[in-house]
């Protein structure tokens, strides 16, 4: 499937599938639980919204001649052919309660389209969830033009007490062949308490069955139910042995916060790293320092270094962070913040400076007397030499009920030499929202993407 535009950026919603690694470390122990998503670049969705329409968008980037179509059909109508070896539909929700705002079942669309108006891949997106809001199901899929599926996502929770047990979630990287699909586990266990006490995860990279991967996670929990110790390990080859093992060890103040923790890893050369962070709080458990330290086999590799300023509000004005290496020189990053007499954030600028280079990045905000944000400006002088080098500005209209209409957005070199421009417009039903994107990548006064996004339900 080709490469989709990279305005689309400007519009995506993400969801990008939880990353797995055999490089073990406590943090399979102290989040057992990825999210699972996919990455889409537009939407749609089917929903049942008190008997209102569900449906499905089409959206392209066309030049002449292509096809941007939008449709709406009522609940019930299930298939909706798309082309000739796939299709996709409205699933009807059949989880839902008659009166009820419910997404139990939803799927969302992506068809894409070529400047001819050739249909060049499909992606869709469809999860399902039980009765309590928890998810059950989810896949996503991508195809090409001929309908031919060409990767393919998917996850399968299961809940025993309310509490989720297993999620196995299944990584078919071309859809059908040759390569095989990856399927993981994992199964969580709780305490007396329903915490997390620990959780077994196996990889199948080969869709016989048989695990090839496993890692055992514990974690140890105090009296007010927060994790003190975690401990993990893996085997890589399902030998029974494991080649990396990991452990971590948290202290918390008497408010709760965490003022050190250590991580420490061995893989299976013997190589042993350990990570060190320690924080201190002011009142309020307002963050004042922190420090970080990364050591492998007793040689510290980096160290970063931060402080924290306060106004009497307690916004926070600034951040100091001072990061060195050995052989390297170090890099100071000041973040520093300004706001206004109600306390809404006006202007964030961050100043990189190091022996090597520096740079300078200016971020300002502006608001209407309802307090809404009309404008965002930000500017970089990447040598602070003084010179603004690049500018990107977003201006925002809104209607009677203070819902969004138009968004324009302007990238500049320098200050005015306008380098292409994306204007937003918003068109609200009762039950649907409608963007229009139109983008000029050039500055020549032409419309280069076009995009058009139905939100039915959301």
């Amino acid at each position: 499937m080709r490469a989709l535009p990279s305005r689309s950026r400007l519009f995506a919603r993400s969801r990008l599938f939880a990353g797995f690694s055999s490089r073990w470390t406590s943090e399979v122990a102290a989040s057992p639980r990825k999210e699972w998503a996919t990455g889409c670049t537009s939407h749609a969705h089917a929903a049942n919204l008190n008997g209102a329409s569900a449906g499905r968008w089409v959206g392209g980037w066309p030049g002449a001649g292509a096809v941007l179509t939008s449709t709406a059909l009522a609940l019930g109508l299930v298939v909706v052919p798309t082309h000739a070896a796939t299709a996709s539909w409205l699933q009807p929700d059949a989880l839902s309660s008659p009166g009820e705002l419910t997404n139990a079942v939803r799927e969302e669309v992506v068809e894409v389209y070529d400047s001819s108006g050739a249909l060049v891949g499909t992606q869709v997106y469809r999860d399902a969830h039980d009765p309590r809001g928890r998810l059950l199901t989810a896949s996503s899929e991508s195809f090409d033009a001929e309908g031919t599926q060409t990767r393919l996502f998917a996850v399968t929770n299961t809940y025993e007490s309310g509490r989720l047990v297993t999620e196995t979630r299944v990584d078919d990287l071309d859809g059908a062949g040759p390569s095989l699909p990856i399927t993981r586990t994992l199964r969580t266990t709780y305490d007396k308490r329903g915490l997390v006490s620990g959780t077994v995860t196996e990889v199948d990279h080969d869709g016989d069955g048989v695990a090839d991967e496993t890692a055992t996670a514990t974690l140890s929990t105090d009296v007010k139910s927060r994790t003190i110790t975690t401990s993990t390990e893996a085997d890589l080859d399902n030998d029974g042995v494991a080649e990396i093992s990991s452990g971590s060890v948290r202290v918390y103040d008497q408010h709760g916060n965490v003022i050190s923790e250590t991580v420490q890893t061995s893989d299976a050369d013997g190589q042993t790293s350990i990570t060190t962070y320690t924080g201190t709080y002011g009142p309020q458990s307002r963050q004042l320092t922190t420090s970080l330290s990364f050591t492998v086999d007793g040689l510290e590799q980096i160290r970063s270094n931060s402080s924290f300023t306060y106004d009497k509000r307690g916004d926070l004005l600034q951040i100091v962070t001072i990061t060195e290496a050995p052989g390297a020189d170090p890099l100071t990053i000041t973040d520093s913040y300004t706001y206004d007499a109600r306390g809404r954030l006006l202007t964030s600028t961050q100043i990189q400076a190091g022996v090597v280079f520096s740079s300078t990045s200016t971020l300002s905000r502006t608001y209407d007397a309802r307090g809404r944000l009309v404008e965002v400006i930000q500017e970089g002088d990447s040598d602070t030499d003084g010179v603004i080098d690049a500018r990107t500005t977003q201006t925002l209209t809104y209607d009677g009920k203070s819902r969004v209409v138009q968004e324009i957005h302007n990238s500049y070199i320098g200050t005015d030499t306008l380098q292409s421009s994306t204007t937003i417009t918003y068109a609200y039903t009762k039950d649907t929202t409608v963007l229009t994107y139109e983008t000029d990548n050039n500055a020549d006064g032409v419309i280069d993407e076009v995009v058009v996004v139905s939100r039915i339900g959301f």
